[in-house]
Order: C-alpha cells, then sequence, then structure tokens
C-alpha cells in the first residue's frame, strides 16, 4: 500500500497557510550551529534542529521548537519516516518561507524517498498538473513515487538519529528567522485574532508558544494573567525599578519584564485581565527559578517597546483561578505556588524588617486567613502591598491571592510574591460564597489554626505519631528514597526509627546550643560584650539559648547524622534545657560531661523529617528530628512479641530476625 502524503500542502503553507495538518515525510534532519551571538541569546535552549519536509513535490525548511527535540534524541523523528504536522508557523526567511514547527506526531517509519521533491518555487502560484495536464488534488490526496523516481535514500538503518549528533552540522542562519521582506514585522499567524477594531500588524501575531528569541521584532498578543508589583532594587550602577506580569493567548503563557522608567510606565499602563499587544521588546532564557509560566523565554521591554491596549473581543479566555482550599493546604508541597481566597479574620500592625540578603528595610503585614473548611493560615504580605493593602478588621473583608507561595514556619503559612496578586472583596462567586458563609455561621465558628501546627498542637501530633507510627529501618529509609520524591506529599517526608545514638558533636568552641531571639527564634547576633540584636526583629534582645546539634545513630542495618533542635534536644540529653545545660557547664564541667556520656549508647524512637537542599550545585537531603523518646523496655517488649507473632502468622517465620530488627 502506497504512503500518503499531502500533495500541494508545501504549495498552501508557502502561501501563509496555517490551518493545515498534512501527512508529510521528512528529507532532511540536520542540527543547527547558531553564530556566536545567537548562541549567547539562546544559552541553555539545547539543540536545534533544521528539518525539511516533503510532500512528494515540494520542499518545506523547517525549525523544530526545543521541546521537541525529545523525537529526535529518542530516535522516532529521523529522515525518511512519515509525519502528521500538527501545529505550525510559517516564517518569510531571506524571501524564503521558514516554518516553525510547534507540535508534529510521527505516524510512519522511515521509509524510501517519496516522489521527486525539489525546491518550491515562489514565483510559481499555480498548482502542479498531473500528467494530463489538470491540477493536482487538493491537499490529502495520494502521492505515489513515479516511475522513474530519484535513487532512493538509503535504507532506514542508515537514518539512525546519530547523523543529526555527528559532524553533520550545518552554519545555518535560517534560525534567526527574519521578518517579512519590507515590513520589519514577522510574517506569523495569519488566522484572526485582533482585537475587534484594531486591525492585527502584517501576517498578524506571533503566538505565545512560539515566542523565541531567533525571530526578529516579535509581535504578540495576549491577555494579563499576573500582575506584580512595581518594585526598587539596587546595583552596581545604582537605584532602579522593576515590573514583572504575565500574558497569555490560547497557546501558553509569558513573563514580561520591564525597568527603570519603562517599568513605572508598564506598571501603571497594565491592568489585570486587559488585553495588550507587545511590539518591539527583546526575549531572554526564563529563569524558572522565578519563572513558573513553563515557557522557555522572557519577554524584556525597553524604551523603544510597544504595549498597546487593545478592545477585548473574548477570544482569549479572561484570568482563572485555581483556588487550594485552606483546609488542603496541609497537602500541599512547601514551596508551591497556590491560588487562594479566604475571609481575613484578623490583621496585624505593619511591620519593618530587615532583609538579610540586602540589608534594606521590607514591610511586612500578618494577616489571619480562614475559609468554611474551618482552617485558618497566616498569610504574609510583603512590600508595597503590604503598605498600600487598606484593611478594616472589624469588617472581614474577603481577600483573594493568586500566586501566593506554600511555606512551612510554624507549620503551614503562605506569603505573598513579587508576581502575586491580591485583590480585597473580588465581585466573583467564591467570594459571594464566603461572605455569605462568613456573615450566617463562620464569625462564630471554632477555626484550627494551621499555622500554629508545628509549635502547638502539631507537636503533640507528632508526639502521637512517634507512638503509633509504623517504624523504618535506615536500610528501608535508603531503598524507599523517603523524602526524596518532590512530587509526593509532604506526610511521605517522615518517618519513625528505633535507633542508638553513637556520636554527639560538640565541643568548646560550638556548644550545642546558639542564642535566639526570644520571639522569632532567629540567632542574634552579639553587637558588644553581654549585648545581643535581632537582626530579623530589628532590636536589642535579652537571648534565650536553644538547642542545635547533629549526631549520628545506628541500628541493625545502618546509619544516619540527624540534625536536633531544642525539643527534641532535651530529650535527648536529660531532659535539660539548653540554658540549664550553659549553666552546668559553668559550674560543674564534670556533671556537663556526663550528660553526653549518658545520651550515648542509649536507644531511643526518632520521628525523623527528610528536607532537601542544594549546597555547591549537589542535591542534600537533611534528615530532621522532630520528636524523640527514650525507649521504654517494658512497652516495648508486647510490641515486639506481636510483630513477630505477625510475622508468623503470615507464614514469614524465615523472616523472624528482620522482624526483630524493624522493632528494636
Amino acid at each position: 500500500m502506497a504512503t500518503v502524503l499531502s500533495r500541494g500542502a508545501v504549495r498552501q503553507i508557502h502561501d501563509m497557510h496555517t490551518g493545515l495538518r498534512p501527512t508529510l515525510q521528512v528529507h532532511d534532519l540536520r542540527r543547527l550551529q547558531p553564530s556566536p551571538q545567537q548562541q549567547q541569546a539562546a544559552s541553555g535552549v539545547g539543540d536545534r534542529y533544521r528539518v525539511v519536509l516533503s510532500d512528494g513535490e515540494s520542499l518545506l525548511q523547517c525549525i523544530l521548537m526545543s521541546q521537541l527535540n525529545e523525537l529526535v534524541v529518542s530516535g522516532r523523528l529521523e529522515r525518511g519516516c512519515i509525519v502528521s504536522l500538527l501545529d505550525y508557523q510559517p516564517n518569510v526567511v531571506q524571501n524564503r518561507v521558514v516554518a516553525i514547527i510547534l507540535n508534529l506526531e510521527v505516524i510512519g517509519e522511515a521509509v524510501p524517498s517519496i516522489g521527486s521533491p525539489t525546491a518550491h518555487d515562489p514565483n510559481s502560484n499555480k498548482a502542479p498538473t498531473d500528467g494530463n495536464g489538470s491540477r493536482s488534488e487538493a491537499a490529502g490526496s495520494e502521492t505515489r513515487p513515479p516511475a522513474t523516481s530519484s535513487p532512493p535514500l538509503p535504507p532506514p538503518s542508515a537514518y539512525s538519529t546519530k547523523m543529526a549528533h555527528s559532524s553533520a552540522v550545518v552554519r545555518d542562519d535560517e534560525c534567526a528567522l527574519p521578518t517579512l521582506a519590507g515590513t520589519g514585522k514577522p510574517v506569523v499567524s495569519t488566522a484572526p485574532g485582533g482585537a475587534s477594531g484594531a486591525a492585527p500588524p502584517p501576517g498578524g501575531y506571533t503566538k505565545i508558544c512560539a515566542a523565541n528569541p531567533f525571530q526578529n521584532n516579535v509581535i504578540i498578543r495576549g491577555r494579563v494573567v499576573q500582575k506584580g508589583e512595581l518594585r526598587t532594587y539596587t546595583n552596581a550602577r545604582g537605584d532602579g525599578k522593576l515590573f514583572s506580569f504575565e500574558v497569555a493567548d490560547e497557546t501558553g503563557t509569558l513573563r514580561v519584564t520591564a525597568f527603570r522608567e519603562k517599568a513605572v510606565e508598564a506598571h501603571e499602563q497594565v491592568e489585570l485581565n486587559g488585553v495588550y499587544s507587545i511590539a518591539g521588546a527583546s526575549l531572554k532564557p526564563a529563569n524558572v527559578q522565578y519563572n513558573h509560566t513553563g515557557h522557555a523565554f522572557e519577554m524584556i521591554l525597553d524604551q523603544s517597546s510597544m504595549l498597546t491596549q487593545l478592545p477585548d473581543d473574548g477570544s482569549i479566555r479572561k484570568v482563572a483561578f485555581d483556588f487550594v482550599k485552606i483546609g488542603k493546604l496541609e497537602q500541599v508541597l512547601a514551596g508551591v505556588v497556590v491560588d487562594v481566597i479566604g475571609i481575613i479574620v484578623q490583621a496585624d500592625e505593619l511591620r519593618e524588617v530587615v532583609s538579610k540578603s540586602s540589608g534594606s528595610l521590607l514591610s511586612k503585614r500578618d494577616v489571619k486567613v480562614a475559609d468554611d473548611t474551618g482552617r485558618s493560615v497566616t498569610l504574609t504580605v510583603w512590600g508595597e502591598r503590604a503598605r498600600s493593602l487598606q484593611l478594616d478588621p472589624e469588617r472581614h473583608p474577603v481577600i483573594l491571592v493568586k500566586g501566593a507561595k506554600r511555606g512551612d514556619f510554624n507549620g503551614v503559612s503562605l506569603s505573598s510574591t513579587p508576581g502575586s496578586y491580591i485583590e480585597l472583596n473580588p465581585d466573583i462567586a467564591e467570594a459571594h460564597a464566603l461572605r455569605g458563609w462568613f456573615d450566617s455561621v463562620g464569625h462564630s465558628a471554632a477555626m484550627h489554626d494551621l499555622s500554629s501546627s508545628a509549635a502547638g498542637a502539631g507537636a503533640a501530633g507528632q508526639e502521637a505519631r512517634l507512638k503509633s507510627g509504623e517504624r523504618k529501618t535506615f536500610a528501608q529509609v535508603q531503598e524507599e528514597h523517603i523524602g526524596e520524591d518532590p512530587t509526593a506529599g509532604p506526610a511521605h517526608s517522615y518517618y519513625n526509627v528505633r535507633a542508638t545514638i553513637s556520636i554527639i558533636k560538640h565541643d568548646e568552641e560550638r556548644p550545642p546550643w546558639y542564642n535566639s531571639c526570644p520571639d522569632c527564634k532567629k540567632k542574634v547576633i552579639e553587637e558588644a560584650a553581654q549585648a545581643y540584636r535581632c537582626e530579623k526583629c530589628d532590636k536589642s534582645v535579652e537571648p534565650v539559648p536553644r538547642y542545635v546539634f547533629s549526631f549520628q545513630a545506628m541500628d541493625a542495618t545502618g546509619s544516619h547524622w540527624m540534625n536536633c533542635y531544642d525539643e527534641a534536644g532535651s530529650v535527648i540529653l536529660g531532659g535539660y534545657k539548653a540554658s540549664e545545660l550553659m549553666q552546668l557547664r559553668q559550674t560543674d564541667p564534670e556533671s556537663y560531661n556526663k550528660v553526653f556520656e549518658d545520651a550515648k549508647y542509649a536507644e531511643f524512637v526518632f520521628r525523623v523529617r527528610v528536607r532537601s537542599d542544594t549546597y555547591q550545585d549537589e542535591m542534600q537531603y537533611r534528615h530532621m528530628v522532630v520528636a524523640a523518646e527514650r525507649v521504654d523496655f517494658d512497652t516495648e517488649r508486647p510490641m515486639i512479641e506481636r510483630e513477630i507473632a505477625k510475622y508468623e502468622q503470615a507464614g514469614a517465620a524465615p523472616n523472624r530476625a528482620a522482624a526483630t530488627a524493624v522493632a528494636m
């Protein structure tokens, strides 16, 4: 059965048709070698590939979007294979058409070349004719190899994608994707999409998903779905302003940033849910640490950039909120950005704190937010928003936050980010429903505060889980990679283990405690003899010693280093508070040393939380003890017997030793 290609499709794409989904053959595939300037502009984006597609008659030059590189690397996309071109954008490049491939599907394995395709002649507007002189069929008709075809391509085995990574590297400026000749603007989508009453630029707007630095003079159109705050920064060149917002169309979302005077101008002009066109901006690789749009690039406005508000024709949907109920925040990983809406049940005064990174003063305001799940959480609003937030706590306004960051300070917490959007009493259905709930029953309901769970009820909960939770061995912790899966819920970051302490780190230079602020518990700085200051609270304080030390614990299967803090530290060190142990070191050094000797080789049951961080570009996992209890052998014996009996009843007598190891 002959392979069916979409005859005449290349001619139509050269005529800037964008609605086709033709079936084509990969005629050639090579990795592009961009110029040094282009390489610097797209640093970190990865390799780019030039693909030449054939409809059996004509050839189409294409650039593969980097998110499709996996097709090449995996070997699915290779010379001779048959593909369905699902989404693309034709562009005029040095008087030739080059299509950006946004999406395609490989539907057939590599076969010899179909037909005798040649480079498309842009001066020929007539459709090819068949042997009888009649016009060829429309795109989608069958193309069969002629009787006297050109020499076939090598067999499929020779088309291996290794060629894409071999020395066959193309030095090709086609990846620059220049603009429509004579207009200075790119030819992109010709589909309607301009706002009612506003003519789109020649060739239409660039789809946001296809915007990249290889194009010149990209013009996009989108709806503002996120508006940040106007911020001030300081660097070696002095002070400046910074403003970021996000725009979206039907294909994706793009972050846009402006600096200095342009930031002030854009901040005043941009409105959430407004539709804008942006021209004359540059694109650079996105910083994924701060950019959560999923786009490979972000747009930078300068003084020559044009930001124009357009009438809203409804073709781009408005901002969608994906609200997370406050009662569900415990199931959200720390660091995840969420949308929340709730009633303000308490509001603290505006405070000024010192930034650790810059040393500058920052404004913050803590508000307690509740919803109809019967849960409340502390939301910290930072910066200009904290200063401009006009609150009347007696009236309990509804607050909406798009893009709040979930934290774990004092249990569960939320904080605004520079990209957050905050609105009081929004005119949406969710806000009206919350207002009705609070006015009828919510104002008198008892709320469970998630932000005090770690210090209060949460501590009791950890103690309960310490007694009732399933125990692991250190070998099981390692084999199951507990706490190492970033997609797992918080509950999967904890484990219980029974182990013996072998080493406790401490010496004269580094005692197992630190001087903390009595309010925020952060480490204080000694400004002078017996004079201490808390940078976070920005005041002089009387310090309170709190435990912080590391120790090694071992069981029958292995050992682990763990970090220990105040509450668990007191249990491990004989019930002494850090202040009492500090006093003991000064008055009775012998008894002080005996405290550590008594803890050494003692057996404990630990509840441990695994947290990840990055050190020197390497991911590390810290095991932190959140609760500890010295083993009581009288209560431990019945539990061991029950575990052994359970294994024997299950016919696992050979695993008796393993059961004993888990229990012990």
